[in-house]
C-alpha cells in the first residue's frame, strides 16, 4: 500500500501556495496559448481535451484568494453561451445546408429589405451540429479566460507593469 500513495505522489501536482506561485503574466499566456488552439478548432474531442486541461491546472493550482472563485462563473457562461447559440440557430436559422431535416418551425415573413434573415423555417440536423460545434468553441475561449482569471493574481499582474502603464487605470488618475 504505501508503494502506491508514493506513486500518487509522484503524479500529483504541487499545493499551490505563494511560494511556489507562477507569475501572473505566466498563467494568462498560458491560457491564452489554450484559447489560440482552441479558436483553430471545432473538434469537440479537442475543445474537450482543452476545457479538461484548463480545469485540471485550476484546481490543482488555484488558490484561497477571492478571484479564485470566479471559474465556475466562467463555465456557466460558457454552458449559457453553448445554449444561447444553439437556440438562436433554431429560431433565426443558419446559413449551413443540410439534408436531415429533423424539423420545420412557422416561417415569419419579413419584408424585402431583410433579405437573407429569416425566423422560422426548417432546422436540419447539420445546422444545429454547426450551432453545438461552434457554441463549444466560444464556451471553450470564455473557459480558458476564466482559468487564467482564477489563476493570476491581478494586484501581482499589475505591480509588474511599468508605472506609466498602471496609472491611466487607477482612480488617481480619473480627476
Amino acid at each position: 500500500m504505501r508503494r502506491m500513495s508514493t506513486a500518487r505522489s509522484a503524479f500529483a501536482a504541487p499545493a499551490a501556495s505563494r511560494a511556489n506561485a507562477l507569475h501572473a503574466g505566466a498563467w494568462w499566456l498560458w491560457a491564452l496559448g489554450l484559447a489560440v488552439a482552441a479558436s483553430r478548432t471545432t473538434n469537440p474531442l479537442l475543445l474537450g481535451l482543452l476545457v479538461g486541461v484548463a480545469g485540471y491546472v485550476v484546481a490543482a493550482r488555484r488558490t484561497d484568494a477571492p478571484w479564485a472563485r470566479s471559474y465556475g462563473a466562467f463555465v456557466k457562461l460558457g454552458l449559457f453561451v453553448v445554449a444561447l447559440r444553439v437556440v438562436f440557430s433554431l429560431l433565426l436559422g443558419s446559413p449551413v445546408p443540410g439534408e436531415h431535416e429533423l424539423f420545420t418551425l412557422p416561417e415569419v415573413p419579413l419584408p424585402d429589405w431583410a433579405q437573407g434573415v429569416r425566423i422560422g423555417g426548417r432546422v436540419t440536423a447539420e445546422q444545429l451540429v454547426f450551432a453545438l460545434y461552434d457554441g463549444a468553441k466560444l464556451a471553450t475561449l470564455l473557459i480558458c479566460v476564466g482559468a487564467a482569471n482564477a489563476l493570476a493574481n491581478p494586484a501581482r499582474l499589475l505591480k509588474s507593469l511599468p508605472g506609466r502603464c498602471t496609472r491611466p487605470g487607477s482612480p488617481s488618475s480619473w480627476r
